[in-house]
């Protein structure tokens, strides 16, 4: 994603609103466009039908999100608007996948990124392209805060 404003507003790891966050979550005006960090299979996706604990109200999880796999990498895309990309097509590196959105248990237009490693999450700030928020808690090793457009 890219756009004016860009933040991460969440954290990987350990934060005072989830136990363990397992991505990052990164805001922008509604419906910025979501490319592919790498290539691989992109898979259409949607939350569970289980009930959220924040916000009360709402069910699904991540909602609306996409599931790009990589050989024994997987970076999920969640809480889109839509879809841009078909299901099960092979994408290429800063291919368009969807929109950011609201979609399942967010609080707000953002993207939650995540990279699944060998089955674990794994810190995705490393993956992130240059102009995106860096790590500046070197206690927490966080990428959190603003970048430029």
């Amino acid at each position: 994603m890219s756009c004016t404003g860009l933040y991460a507003s969440q954290g990987f790891g350990d934060t005072p609103w989830e136990h363990p966050h397992t991505g990052i979550d990164i805001v922008c005006p509604p419906e910025t466009l979501v490319v592919a960090v790498t290539s691989g299979v992109f898979h259409q996706e949607h939350g569970a039908s289980n009930a959220c604990q924040f916000p009360s109200g709402r069910t699904g999880g991540l909602g609306t999100y996409g599931e790009l796999v990589s050989g024994h990498l997987t970076v999920l895309y969640g809480h889109l608007e839509g879809f841009a990309a078909p299901n099960n097509s092979q994408v290429a590196a800063g291919q368009p996948l969807g929109f950011e959105g609201e979609s399942g248990c967010a609080t707000g237009y953002h993207l939650h990124f995540e990279v699944v490693l060998g089955g674990a999450p794994v810190d995705p700030c490393s993956l992130l392209p240059a102009g995106y928020p860096s790590q500046h808690d070197p206690i927490g090793q966080r990428c959190w805060g603003p970048a430029p457009p």
